[in-house]
């Protein structure tokens, strides 16, 4: 899914040009997606490719997306980023943009916000969200690896271990099934093929 930044008002996505604004009622905000969120957790929503913040009166106040989704910005300021997805873009580099653009600027360890723009980067600490989950849904709440037999899978199943035996979350061993009888891989690679994905 696509979606555009529109500095200090909210998002668009870019599918169907729906507009999400800051300040925002909750129930506006069901109403503008034509959706529930996936999960609740505290004050924020979670959808399938970002969250949404609210304060204690029910109005959005920010926005996070996750890296799954493409994120544009539309912007004079930021015109060097307009056609390159944010996620794509090396962490300090980001940092280093956003420090360029903004002598307020605040930063810290894990980021940089700049308030003048509405927009920050940040390394979440994965350790605190799996906690955080793990306390909301319980046993219900478990770590996932799978064995897709690349390099970046195997680092990740190192980390999810340890995840697991540091803070004593079941975890159970997976692998995503995409279609049911053989000759169904051919569809199902020419799906990935158009998202430019391709497994070994």
């Amino acid at each position: 899914m696509n979606y555009s930044i529109v500095l200090n008002k909210g998002f668009r996505m870019d599918s169907n040009n729906t507009f999400v604004t800051l300040g925002m009622s909750k129930p506006e905000v069901h109403a503008a997606l034509n959706m529930q969120p996936s999960f609740l957790l505290d004050t924020m929503e979670y959808y399938e490719n970002f969250r949404v913040d609210y304060d204690s009166n029910d109005i959005a106040v920010a926005f996070e997306f996750f890296s799954n989704s493409n994120l544009y910005i539309k912007s004079e300021k930021f015109c060097t980023l307009e056609k390159r997805n944010l996620f794509t873009i090396p962490f300090e580099e980001m940092n280093t943009i956003l420090e360029g653009l903004d002598p307020q600027v605040r930063i810290s360890n894990s980021g940089v916000i700049s308030l003048e723009y509405g927009i920050g980067t940040y390394l979440e600490d994965s350790d605190d969200i799996v906690i955080r989950l793990h306390d909301y849904f319980k046993d219900n709440f478990m770590l996932e690896i799978q064995n897709h037999n690349t390099d970046k899978q195997k680092q990740l199943n190192e980390r999810i271990k340890k995840l697991s035996k540091k803070h004593n979350i079941e975890m159970i061993v997976g692998l995503d099934s995409h279609y049911i009888y053989p000759e169904q891989s051919i569809e199902r690679d020419d799906i990935l093929a158009g998202r430019n994905i391709k497994f070994d």
